[in-house]
């Protein structure tokens, strides 16, 4: 009886220390567990603010286009309304330049008489280099 005694008490001291070490993994298992959603709970965080931060990208993205566009727009009313001013000056130019051709040289003043030449010049010029040489 002593034998089957002692073989009983170490049975159940081994018995024991694996109730021990189980509870120690289960404490264990239950912390990972733990730290698992913490982590899950971090990972949605961080998943909602991409999802934040995309949306407020794309919503400056669209605008900065809008911008761009808007941009191009008034450029091309610029260009039209600057190539307008520059028809109505050139016929101004040459209602001007035809008038005053056609008054006598004695009735022209010294820089109509200038403003002229400097004309004359110019609608020569079209077509040949420049004097200097240089182009452009």
């Amino acid at each position: 009886v002593g034998q089957a005694g002692k073989r009983l008490q170490a049975l159940a001291t081994e018995e024991w220390q694996l109730a021990q070490e189980a509870g120690k993994r289960k404490e264990e298992a239950d912390g990972c567990k733990r730290e698992l959603v913490a982590m899950e709970g971090v990972v949605t965080e961080v998943q909602d603010k991409w999802e934040e931060a995309r949306r407020v990208l794309n919503a400056d993205i669209a605008m900065l286009y809008d911008a761009k566009v808007q941009a191009e727009h008034d450029l091309w009313e610029l260009r039209m309304e600057s190539a307008e001013s520059l028809d109505d000056l050139e016929r101004r130019l040459h209602v001007a330049t035809a008038t005053t051709s056609a008054m006598p040289q004695a009735q022209r003043t010294p820089t109509q008489r200038r403003k002229e030449k400097v004309t004359n010049r110019r609608k020569e010029a079209v077509g040949r280099p420049p004097a200097n040489g240089r182009v452009g």
